[in-house]
């Protein structure tokens, strides 16, 4: 067997102890009670709760556990992300080598138009109506600037 065949067995039983684990929540305390008991318990609470509650909605009633979450956040679109992959950081100097850019000078937003494509990389900085954007192809190559925005002094890192 190789080990291509090993990971994909080894995966499959990870997969289906998973399922197992996640599907597998009534424990067995010993009695004899059978599962259409429980199920009818299990309505008779409800039925009990819906009469209970005075109209209100079951899900405001309903308390935070401490359970996991069951399902993967939402995830940026590969496609997109993809095309940042090109960036590399490629360190050539020893540390603090590249001095630090102070008040920079900026682009009109039609100059920015025409010299940056749509999909660039920036860190955008708003204070008092007041914004800014520093492109991350340009702060890799800076590594920081100090500016000031909206009359707050801040440095840009990268």
């Amino acid at each position: 067997m190789n080990k291509t065949h090993i990971k994909f067995f080894t995966l499959i039983f990870l997969i289906n102890l998973l399922l197992v684990a996640c599907t597998s929540n009534i424990v067995s305390s010993g009695n004899s009670q059978s599962d259409n008991s429980i199920e009818e318990t299990d309505k008779s609470n409800s039925e009990n709760l819906n009469n209970s509650n005075n109209g209100e909605d079951l899900e405001s009633l309903k308390m935070p556990n401490d359970e996991p979450p069951t399902e993967a956040p939402d995830l940026p679109d590969p496609k997109l992300l993809a095309k940042y992959g090109e960036y590399k950081i490629i360190t050539l100097l020893p540390f603090d080598a590249i001095p630090a850019i102070n008040n920079p000078k900026f682009l009109s937003p039609s100059e920015a138009d025409s010299e940056y494509d749509p999909l660039e990389l920036v860190i955008g900085v708003v204070f008092n109506g007041e914004a800014r954007a520093y492109s991350i192809n340009f702060l890799s190559r800076h590594e920081i600037v100090n500016d000031d925005v909206g009359g707050k002094k801040i440095a840009i890192t990268w």
